[in-house]
Protein backbone atom coordinates (compact mmCIF):
# COMPACT_ATOMS: atom_id res chain seq x y z
CA UNK A 1 0.00 0.00 0.00
CA UNK A 2 1.18 3.35 -0.79
CA UNK A 3 1.79 5.94 1.77
CA UNK A 4 2.46 9.87 1.92
CA UNK A 5 3.92 11.48 4.48
CA UNK A 6 2.71 15.37 4.71
CA UNK A 7 4.56 17.99 6.08
CA UNK A 8 4.15 21.66 6.96
CA UNK A 9 1.77 24.37 8.30
CA UNK A 10 -1.00 23.08 10.33
CA UNK A 11 -3.60 25.73 10.17
CA UNK A 12 -7.30 26.81 11.40
CA UNK A 13 -8.84 28.97 8.76
CA UNK A 14 -11.75 31.11 9.54
CA UNK A 15 -13.83 31.60 6.64
CA UNK A 16 -15.34 35.16 6.08
CA UNK A 17 -17.86 35.93 3.58
CA UNK A 18 -18.56 39.56 2.44
CA UNK A 19 -20.20 41.43 -0.24
CA UNK A 20 -17.08 43.12 -1.32
CA UNK A 21 -13.40 43.20 0.38
CA UNK A 22 -13.31 47.34 1.69
CA UNK A 23 -10.32 49.32 0.55
CA UNK A 24 -7.78 50.81 3.01
CA UNK A 25 -9.73 52.20 6.07
CA UNK A 26 -12.99 51.18 5.15
CA UNK A 27 -15.83 48.96 6.68
CA UNK A 28 -17.50 46.24 5.00
CA UNK A 29 -20.31 43.43 6.77
CA UNK A 30 -19.16 40.21 7.98
CA UNK A 31 -22.19 38.06 6.23
CA UNK A 32 -20.77 34.29 7.53
CA UNK A 33 -17.95 32.65 9.30
CA UNK A 34 -16.64 29.24 9.18
CA UNK A 35 -13.78 27.34 10.84
CA UNK A 36 -11.70 24.92 8.69
CA UNK A 37 -8.50 23.67 8.83
CA UNK A 38 -5.90 24.94 6.47
CA UNK A 39 -2.48 24.35 5.27
CA UNK A 40 -1.00 21.09 4.50
CA UNK A 41 -4.38 20.08 6.22
CA UNK A 42 -5.95 20.67 3.04
CA UNK A 43 -4.63 18.74 0.24
CA UNK A 44 -3.83 15.04 3.05
CA UNK A 45 -7.48 15.67 3.99
CA UNK A 46 -8.32 16.17 0.09
CA UNK A 47 -6.37 13.20 -0.79
CA UNK A 48 -7.94 10.71 1.86
CA UNK A 49 -11.34 11.91 1.01
CA UNK A 50 -10.46 10.77 -2.50
CA UNK A 51 -8.71 7.69 -1.71
CA UNK A 52 -9.37 6.39 1.89
CA UNK A 53 -7.64 3.74 1.04
CA UNK A 54 -4.03 5.26 1.03
CA UNK A 55 -2.34 5.81 3.81
CA UNK A 56 -1.39 8.91 5.13
CA UNK A 57 0.57 10.72 7.92
CA UNK A 58 0.79 14.18 9.15
CA UNK A 59 4.08 16.27 10.39
CA UNK A 60 3.81 19.36 11.75
CA UNK A 61 3.11 21.83 15.38
CA UNK A 62 0.28 22.96 16.69
CA UNK A 63 -0.51 24.71 20.26
CA UNK A 64 -1.98 23.13 23.34
CA UNK A 65 -5.49 24.92 22.48
CA UNK A 66 -8.32 24.35 21.01
CA UNK A 67 -7.41 24.94 17.78
CA UNK A 68 -4.97 22.71 18.03
CA UNK A 69 -7.39 19.96 18.89
CA UNK A 70 -9.58 20.82 15.93
CA UNK A 71 -6.73 19.94 13.49
CA UNK A 72 -6.05 16.60 15.33
CA UNK A 73 -9.79 16.15 15.16
CA UNK A 74 -10.15 16.24 11.79
CA UNK A 75 -7.31 13.99 11.11
CA UNK A 76 -8.43 11.20 13.43
CA UNK A 77 -11.78 11.45 12.08
CA UNK A 78 -10.73 10.49 8.36
CA UNK A 79 -7.94 7.82 10.17
CA UNK A 80 -4.93 10.18 9.30
CA UNK A 81 -2.02 9.66 11.20
CA UNK A 82 -1.10 12.17 13.66
CA UNK A 83 1.22 10.32 16.00
CA UNK A 84 4.08 12.58 14.25
CA UNK A 85 2.57 16.26 15.07
CA UNK A 86 4.27 17.96 17.72
CA UNK A 87 2.64 20.03 20.37
CA UNK A 88 4.26 23.07 20.97
CA UNK A 89 3.60 24.56 24.36
CA UNK A 90 4.87 27.84 24.20
CA UNK A 91 2.84 29.16 21.41
CA UNK A 92 -0.64 28.71 19.63
CA UNK A 93 -1.83 27.32 16.82
CA UNK A 94 -1.38 28.77 13.52
CA UNK A 95 -4.62 30.32 11.83
CA UNK A 96 -5.46 32.64 9.21
CA UNK A 97 -8.42 34.92 8.88
CA UNK A 98 -9.67 34.13 4.73
CA UNK A 99 -11.91 37.22 3.87
CA UNK A 100 -13.64 36.57 0.70
CA UNK A 101 -15.44 38.44 -1.35
CA UNK A 102 -19.20 37.55 -3.25
CA UNK A 103 -16.85 36.74 -6.51
CA UNK A 104 -14.73 34.04 -4.38
CA UNK A 105 -11.34 36.05 -4.33
CA UNK A 106 -10.11 35.77 -1.23
CA UNK A 107 -8.04 38.30 1.20
CA UNK A 108 -5.41 36.13 3.82
CA UNK A 109 -4.24 37.65 7.12
CA UNK A 110 -1.80 34.79 8.65
CA UNK A 111 -0.53 34.17 12.07
CA UNK A 112 2.33 31.82 12.11
CA UNK A 113 2.43 30.41 15.91
CA UNK A 114 3.51 27.21 16.24
CA UNK A 115 4.05 26.69 12.39
CA UNK A 116 6.82 29.23 12.89
CA UNK A 117 8.86 26.36 15.36
CA UNK A 118 8.09 23.42 12.46
CA UNK A 119 11.59 22.46 11.70
CA UNK A 120 13.63 20.29 9.75
CA UNK A 121 14.89 18.75 12.72
CA UNK A 122 11.68 17.84 13.56
CA UNK A 123 11.68 15.03 10.45
CA UNK A 124 13.56 11.88 12.03
CA UNK A 125 14.32 10.80 7.91
CA UNK A 126 16.50 7.79 8.80
CA UNK A 127 13.21 6.01 10.82
CA UNK A 128 10.89 7.63 8.04
CA UNK A 129 8.86 4.88 6.26
CA UNK A 130 7.20 6.43 3.05
CA UNK A 131 6.70 6.51 -0.34
CA UNK A 132 5.90 10.75 -0.79
CA UNK A 133 7.01 13.27 1.11
CA UNK A 134 5.34 16.68 0.62
CA UNK A 135 6.40 19.86 2.34
CA UNK A 136 3.37 22.68 2.44
CA UNK A 137 4.55 25.59 1.77
CA UNK A 138 7.69 27.14 1.26
CA UNK A 139 7.88 31.05 2.29
CA UNK A 140 5.59 30.05 4.76
CA UNK A 141 8.03 27.78 6.86
CA UNK A 142 10.50 30.07 8.52
CA UNK A 143 13.14 27.65 9.48
CA UNK A 144 12.93 25.33 6.37
CA UNK A 145 13.27 28.72 4.18
CA UNK A 146 16.77 29.34 6.34
CA UNK A 147 19.91 29.77 4.69
CA UNK A 148 22.29 27.09 4.11
CA UNK A 149 25.66 26.68 3.00
CA UNK A 150 26.23 23.33 1.41
CA UNK A 151 22.34 22.82 0.05
CA UNK A 152 20.77 26.80 -0.19
CA UNK A 153 17.99 26.67 2.40
CA UNK A 154 17.47 23.97 5.28
CA UNK A 155 14.15 22.90 3.03
CA UNK A 156 16.53 21.58 0.12
CA UNK A 157 18.45 19.72 2.48
CA UNK A 158 15.86 18.02 3.83
CA UNK A 159 14.81 17.04 0.11
CA UNK A 160 18.59 15.56 -0.58
CA UNK A 161 18.31 13.74 2.77
CA UNK A 162 15.07 12.34 1.62
CA UNK A 163 15.82 11.56 -1.67
CA UNK A 164 19.17 9.29 -0.80
CA UNK A 165 16.95 7.15 1.41
CA UNK A 166 14.74 6.50 -1.80
CA UNK A 167 11.93 8.80 -1.00
CA UNK A 168 10.00 11.23 -3.39
CA UNK A 169 9.97 14.44 -3.39
CA UNK A 170 7.01 17.15 -3.18
CA UNK A 171 6.47 20.61 -2.02
CA UNK A 172 3.98 23.46 -2.73
CA UNK A 173 4.42 27.23 -2.04
CA UNK A 174 2.23 30.08 -0.80
CA UNK A 175 1.31 32.81 -3.05
CA UNK A 176 3.64 35.46 -1.30
CA UNK A 177 3.46 39.48 -2.29
CA UNK A 178 7.33 39.57 -1.60
CA UNK A 179 10.53 38.65 -4.08
CA UNK A 180 11.78 36.03 -2.21
CA UNK A 181 10.89 33.18 -4.23
CA UNK A 182 14.03 33.12 -6.46
CA UNK A 183 16.13 32.86 -2.85
CA UNK A 184 13.57 30.35 -1.36
CA UNK A 185 12.31 28.08 -3.95
CA UNK A 186 15.22 27.68 -6.16
CA UNK A 187 17.40 25.88 -3.93
CA UNK A 188 14.62 22.76 -3.44
CA UNK A 189 14.11 22.63 -7.09
CA UNK A 190 17.29 20.07 -7.32
CA UNK A 191 16.05 17.55 -4.97
CA UNK A 192 12.45 17.69 -5.91
CA UNK A 193 10.58 15.39 -7.85
CA UNK A 194 7.42 16.58 -8.11
CA UNK A 195 6.69 19.98 -8.40
CA UNK A 196 2.67 21.60 -8.82
CA UNK A 197 2.00 25.52 -8.20
CA UNK A 198 -0.01 28.05 -10.02
CA UNK A 199 0.57 30.41 -13.32
CA UNK A 200 2.06 33.17 -10.43
CA UNK A 201 4.32 31.20 -8.53
CA UNK A 202 6.17 29.62 -11.45
CA UNK A 203 6.42 33.63 -12.91
CA UNK A 204 7.82 34.85 -9.67
CA UNK A 205 10.36 32.06 -9.34
CA UNK A 206 11.33 31.95 -13.51
CA UNK A 207 10.82 35.65 -14.34
CA UNK A 208 8.93 34.79 -17.41
CA UNK A 209 5.53 36.93 -17.68
CA UNK A 210 2.87 33.80 -18.10
CA UNK A 211 -0.13 36.56 -18.67
CA UNK A 212 -0.29 39.11 -21.76
CA UNK A 213 -1.31 42.97 -20.91
CA UNK A 214 -5.31 42.06 -20.80
CA UNK A 215 -4.55 38.98 -18.51
CA UNK A 216 -4.74 36.30 -21.24
CA UNK A 217 -2.76 32.77 -20.07
CA UNK A 218 0.42 32.91 -22.56
CA UNK A 219 0.94 29.06 -22.89
CA UNK A 220 4.18 28.73 -24.52
CA UNK A 221 5.24 31.01 -21.99
CA UNK A 222 3.92 28.70 -19.19
CA UNK A 223 6.05 26.08 -21.02
CA UNK A 224 9.62 27.93 -21.26
CA UNK A 225 8.79 28.03 -17.32
CA UNK A 226 8.44 24.65 -17.01
CA UNK A 227 11.26 24.45 -18.69
CA UNK A 228 13.13 26.28 -16.70
CA UNK A 229 12.45 24.31 -13.44
CA UNK A 230 13.92 21.49 -15.31
CA UNK A 231 16.63 23.22 -15.77
CA UNK A 232 17.20 24.54 -11.67
CA UNK A 233 16.81 20.79 -11.36
CA UNK A 234 13.35 19.27 -11.01
CA UNK A 235 13.67 15.26 -11.17
CA UNK A 236 10.08 13.75 -12.73
CA UNK A 237 7.08 16.16 -12.95
CA UNK A 238 5.92 19.31 -13.22
CA UNK A 239 2.00 20.68 -12.98
CA UNK A 240 1.23 24.44 -13.22
CA UNK A 241 -2.53 25.30 -12.61
CA UNK A 242 -4.83 28.43 -13.34
CA UNK A 243 -8.18 29.24 -13.48
CA UNK A 244 -8.10 28.80 -16.87
CA UNK A 245 -6.05 25.42 -17.68
CA UNK A 246 -3.18 23.38 -16.52
CA UNK A 247 0.26 22.20 -17.84
CA UNK A 248 2.21 19.19 -17.34
CA UNK A 249 5.17 17.74 -18.18
CA UNK A 250 6.88 15.05 -17.36
CA UNK A 251 11.30 15.23 -17.68
CA UNK A 252 12.19 14.26 -21.54
CA UNK A 253 8.21 13.79 -22.22
CA UNK A 254 6.20 15.99 -24.24
CA UNK A 255 3.16 18.84 -22.59
CA UNK A 256 0.33 18.25 -21.86
CA UNK A 257 -2.51 21.07 -22.10
CA UNK A 258 -6.05 20.34 -20.14
CA UNK A 259 -8.68 23.18 -20.02
CA UNK A 260 -10.21 23.37 -16.20
CA UNK A 261 -13.96 22.44 -16.38
CA UNK A 262 -16.19 25.32 -17.41
CA UNK A 263 -18.51 27.05 -14.11
CA UNK A 264 -21.03 29.36 -13.70
CA UNK A 265 -19.75 32.33 -11.56
CA UNK A 266 -23.25 32.37 -9.80
CA UNK A 267 -22.20 28.41 -8.55
CA UNK A 268 -18.73 29.91 -7.23
CA UNK A 269 -19.01 29.73 -3.30
CA UNK A 270 -15.39 30.21 -2.48
CA UNK A 271 -11.95 29.45 -3.84
CA UNK A 272 -10.40 29.08 -0.69
CA UNK A 273 -8.43 25.19 -1.31
CA UNK A 274 -9.00 24.90 -4.71
CA UNK A 275 -5.13 24.72 -5.39
CA UNK A 276 -4.90 22.11 -2.94
CA UNK A 277 -7.53 20.50 -4.14
CA UNK A 278 -5.95 20.12 -7.19
CA UNK A 279 -2.73 19.08 -5.99
CA UNK A 280 -4.71 16.11 -4.68
CA UNK A 281 -5.59 15.20 -8.16
CA UNK A 282 -2.09 15.56 -9.45
CA UNK A 283 -0.57 13.28 -6.61
CA UNK A 284 -3.67 10.61 -6.76
CA UNK A 285 -2.66 10.50 -10.42
CA UNK A 286 1.06 9.88 -9.94
CA UNK A 287 0.74 7.16 -7.12
CA UNK A 288 -1.39 5.40 -9.51
CA UNK A 289 0.77 6.14 -12.95
CA UNK A 290 -2.14 7.64 -14.53
CA UNK A 291 -1.92 9.17 -18.29
CA UNK A 292 -0.66 12.80 -17.98
CA UNK A 293 -4.19 13.87 -19.39
CA UNK A 294 -6.44 11.95 -17.18
CA UNK A 295 -4.23 13.25 -14.05
CA UNK A 296 -5.56 16.68 -15.10
CA UNK A 297 -8.92 15.88 -15.31
CA UNK A 298 -9.27 14.62 -12.28
CA UNK A 299 -7.23 17.78 -10.48
CA UNK A 300 -9.33 19.52 -12.19
CA UNK A 301 -12.46 17.88 -11.09
CA UNK A 302 -11.20 18.04 -7.98
CA UNK A 303 -10.80 21.92 -7.83
CA UNK A 304 -13.85 22.50 -9.80
CA UNK A 305 -16.29 20.86 -6.57
CA UNK A 306 -13.82 22.35 -4.00
CA UNK A 307 -15.38 26.04 -5.42
CA UNK A 308 -18.94 25.05 -4.39
CA UNK A 309 -17.77 25.07 -0.78
CA UNK A 310 -17.24 27.86 1.37
CA UNK A 311 -14.30 25.92 3.16
CA UNK A 312 -11.18 24.29 2.01
CA UNK A 313 -12.33 20.80 2.50
CA UNK A 314 -15.89 20.28 2.52
CA UNK A 315 -15.70 20.33 -1.40
CA UNK A 316 -14.00 17.30 -1.18
CA UNK A 317 -15.59 13.89 -3.20
CA UNK A 318 -14.26 10.39 -3.49
CA UNK A 319 -12.52 9.43 -6.53
CA UNK A 320 -15.83 7.61 -8.26
CA UNK A 321 -17.78 10.58 -7.57
CA UNK A 322 -14.65 12.74 -9.61
CA UNK A 323 -14.36 10.15 -12.24
CA UNK A 324 -18.00 10.64 -12.85
CA UNK A 325 -17.97 14.45 -12.76
CA UNK A 326 -15.30 14.05 -15.59
CA UNK A 327 -17.23 11.65 -17.47
CA UNK A 328 -20.23 14.21 -17.15
CA UNK A 329 -18.49 17.34 -18.40
CA UNK A 330 -16.04 16.06 -21.12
Amino acid sequence: MKKITFAGNLIVDSVKKMEIYPSLGMLSKIESENFCVGGVCNVSIDLKILDPKLKIEVLGRIGKDDKGRFVVDKFKSLNIDTKKIIIDEKTLTSYTDVMTDKNGARTFFQYGGANDNFSPKDVDVENLDTDIFHLDYLLLLPLFDQEDDEYGTKAARLFGKLQEKGIKTSFDVVSDSGDRYQKIVIPSLKYTNYVTINEVEISKITNFKVRDDKGKIIIENIKRAIERLFEFGVKDVVTIHCPEVAVMKKKDCGFTVVPSFSIQKEMIVSSVGAGDAFLSGVLYGLINNLSDEETLKIAHACAANNLFAIDSISGAKPIEYIRQYVEEKS
